[in-house]
């Protein structure tokens, strides 16, 4: 019996990001809903740590406003001057979050100017092919 042909883009999806740029204070991204997913992966990247990066998933029970708080254990703390060019990952499900809590989001808080990205990336898909998410601009099979 054929092994049906699954790729990377039917299991996980870009669904948010905080682009690459220099910041000061914080950085944060926008609000994606637990639902569509089963899990979910925060790749953080350090370019040029001023002084510390801190990285953490905050959770909310509205998309634009209303409560919020951290997601324990959700978090990378005090990546340091030694940690530029550093690549550190979150992982994380729906699981630690709260009944009415249904959408998180990423903030990156730096003391001094620093430079980094985040990339959150969805994993297994609730209903169709990630690669059906609208936050994927273009995708190429070879």
């Amino acid at each position: 019996m054929p092994v049906p042909t699954r790729y990377p883009g039917d299991v996980v999806a870009v669904i948010g990001s905080i682009p690459a740029r220099a910041f000061a204070t914080a950085a944060t991204s926008s609000r994606i809903r637990f639902g569509d997913y089963h899990s979910f992966m925060v790749v953080v990247d350090t370019n040029v740590v001023a002084t510390s990066i801190d990285a953490k998933v905050i959770v909310y029970d509205a998309a634009t406003s209303g409560n919020s708080f951290d997601l324990p254990g959700a978090a990378i703390t005090q990546l340091g001057a030694d940690d530029d060019g550093s690549t550190c990952v979150i992982e994380f499900d729906a699981l630690g979050a709260p009944a009415g809590y249904d959408w998180f989001g990423v903030t990156m808080t730096a003391s001094g100017t620093c430079t980094g990205s985040v990339i959150i990336l969805g994993v297994y898909p609730r209903s169709d092919a990630a690669s059906a998410d609208q936050a994927v601009t273009e995708r190429v099979v070879v």
